[in-house]
């Protein structure tokens, strides 16, 4: 026995799950006063369970494509970074000075590297737009123009990066990464809330300390780790300055971009820039001085490797936002510092840090996930509108 009501159909998910709450209910009623049998309460029961079956099936997916996105993306941000502090300094045995009078510590091939991997970085994004994939404006001089100033910095964040990797640890170079994050906001506040007439409520409390026990765990990890040289340290200072330079003029870039054509932009337009630089400063001399070099085949597998990796990431991080949003992206940058520092130590490593050097990097990553999640609460509040002078 069925009332009028269930015989309507569900409108919504919601209502489709209480239509068959009462139906179950109704039936249970009707077994209880007789009017139903036991067999016809096990087809019913069945029903709903057959019902609710492909709504699980379709959450259990959901879930194992964020896990899955999530961790390509961890993936392939830690392996980038690692495969360049192998190409930054695992090889440089293998290079001759081009005189006799060249410290051994300054023999690098990093403009090289850098060159090597745009190129790879752009053959993987014209296959990709080629089968239809990706999409972007093809290559135009007057965009290029007004995309100058962001690509210089763009060429610089990358070079300084590499040479940060040569001369320091991963765990170090991933500790400085995080003060990055203060020149960012103390330029981004500069540059912008002055000039707005809608700002949010001014950093808060918990987001300056967050800088605080950032920095001071930085440098008391340096502090107390007797391989920091004073050459690392200013190449990661200079990286810090170049990364938050690029971030900061992308925001004041007029010209918007795809995200694929920010990258074919950017990669083509270093080569223009690097490449003859890689000349004048005399690294192809030094290759072709090294024989041993060009014997290594793992060298120039893991250049090859490490490129398209480096191209992968930029499809895993937008699959990331989309599957997971914002938030969790952040969550999960944050998070990836932990495996890269892990990993750098137990791969590079030649030296012990001490007890208290790891004592601070802790320090300073956990500044670094209280920062995240400050940025991430403060989205949630709302506007505040400056009352007119």
């Amino acid at each position: 026995m069925i009332s009028d009501h269930q015989k309507k159909p569900a409108n919504s998910p919601k209502r489709h799950e209480e239509a068959l709450k009462r139906e179950k209910s109704s039936v249970m009623e009707d077994i209880e006063f007789g009017e139903v049998k036991e067999d016809e309460f096990d087809a019913a029961t069945a029903k709903t369970t057959a019902q609710q079956r492909p709504r699980r099936a379709k959450k259990k997916r959901k879930a194992l494509s964020v896990l899955l996105t999530c961790g390509i993306y961890s993936f392939c941000s830690v392996i980038t970074v690692l495969t360049n502090k192998s190409l930054a300094s695992g090889y440089n045995h293998l290079l001759k000075p081009q005189s006799p009078d060249t410290v051994d510590d300054d023999i690098n091939l990093n403009l090289i590297l850098v060159v090597a991997q745009a190129l790879i970085t752009i053959l993987c994004v014209r296959f990709c737009k080629y089968i239809r994939l990706v999409d972007y404006p093809s290559f135009a001089i007057q965009t290029a123009r007004k995309w100058v100033v962001v690509n210089l910095w763009f060429c610089a964040m990358l070079y300084t990066g590499i040479c940060a990797l040569q001369y320091n640890s991963v765990p170090m170079v991933i500790v400085y990464r995080n003060l990055t994050n203060i020149l960012v906001t103390v330029g981004d506040y500069g540059l912008f809330a002055a000039n707005s007439s809608r700002v949010r409520a001014r950093e808060s409390w918990g987001v300056i300390m967050a800088f605080f026990i950032m920095l001071s765990g930085a440098i008391l990890a340096s502090y107390s780790n007797e391989s920091t040289s004073t050459k690392g340290l200013f190449w990661m200072v200079l990286n810090g300055i170049t990364t938050a330079a690029y971030i900061l003029s992308m925001k004041l870039q007029t010209v918007k971009l795809s995200k694929f054509g920010l990258v074919y932009y950017n990669h083509v337009m270093l080569i223009l820039w690097l490449l003859p630089l890689s000349i004048w400063k005399g690294e192809w001399t030094i290759l072709i001085k090294s024989p041993d070099l060009w014997h290594t085949l793992e060298y120039w597998l893991t250049m090859g490797f490490n490129g398209m990796v480096g191209f992968g990431l930029n499809f895993a991080s937008l699959h990331c936002v989309a599957a997971t949003g914002p938030t969790t992206y952040a969550i999960v940058g944050s998070f990836n510092k932990i495996p890269m520092v892990v990993l750098g130590y137990l791969w590079f490593e030649a030296t012990t840090f001490s007890i208290a050097t790891w004592i601070w990097i802790a320090v300073s990553l956990w500044g670094g996930f209280l920062y995240s999640y400050k940025k991430i609460t403060s989205r949630r509040k709302p506007i505040e509108v400056e009352s007119p002078s």
